[in-house]
């Protein structure tokens, strides 16, 4: 880059100065860029007198590609920042979908019923197996398994008894299914009937509020506190004897 500087003294500050003053000297400079561009500079304000050349390959009017500016450090640590900021949202927006969907599963399994199975469940199969006048008890045994009861009066009564209950949550069980197989045999140990009861069949018992009042003298207070005096004595007394003391 050249560099040009000329002082030229100023003629009617020359005239107005007083006896005894050196005149002002108003200084311009001429820089000429690399480029062909030539700037005149004054005391308060910079004139482009010379015209850019047009780059090589862009028509009169088109916009020049300009180099890229490097980032300042200031403008890259807020960009970070702002980059850990939208990864610590996205994050937290994740870890809120995972507790919803843990919330929804849950309550999908605490909704879903639970299924218990009690009792002797005989399978149709084996059910089917067992005929009148041929089957033997041996027989029943070995495919059904022992019986859940037997008659208090007949002991050539079996029942194999089950039932399929579902609860849901902390409500009370319901029964979905109840099976009864009463088999009774015949002198000769071999299946003479076969029933089959269901859900349908079973009766509803009321049970009697009324209670029966068991016989004997009901202890006092003083009663009370004696015998529990007595038996702490006793507790105590053993735990020493195993002790040794």
């Amino acid at each position: 880059m050249v560099s040009r500087c000329s002082a030229a003294p100023d003629t009617a500050a020359v005239q107005a100065r007083p006896a005894g003053r050196r005149p002002p000297v108003r200084r311009r400079f001429r820089l000429t860029s690399p480029g062909g561009a030539a700037y005149r500079f004054g005391s308060n304000r910079a004139i482009l007198t010379g015209i850019f050349p047009d780059a090589p390959g862009k028509p009169p009017g088109e916009p020049v590609d300009q180099p890229q500016r490097p980032v300042p450090a200031g403008n890259e640590r807020m960009g970070r920042m702002a980059e850990m900021r939208g990864r610590r949202k996205r994050g937290t927006a994740t870890r809120w979908l995972l507790a919803a969907g843990l919330c929804a599963l849950t309550a999908l399994a605490a909704c879903s019923p639970r299924v218990d199975i009690r009792g002797n469940a005989a399978e149709q199969e084996d059910i089917v197996r067992i005929r009148q006048g041929v089957t033997s008890a041996a027989d029943v045994r070995s495919a059904l398994g022992p019986p859940s009861t037997v008659s208090a009066f007949d002991n050539k009564i079996w029942y194999y008894i089950s039932k399929r209950e579902e609860t849901v949550a902390f409500m009370a069980p319901e029964v979905k299914n109840q099976q009864v197989i009463e088999l009774q045999f015949d002198d000769k140990q071999v299946v003479k009937r076969i029933r089959t009861y269901g859900l349908n069949d079973a009766r509803k018992v009321d049970r009697v509020s009324r209670t029966t009042k068991a016989e004997g003298d009901e202890p006092g207070i003083f009663r009370s506190m004696i015998d529990m005096i007595v038996r702490r004595r006793a507790v105590t007394g053993r735990s020493r004897g195993s002790y040794g003391l």
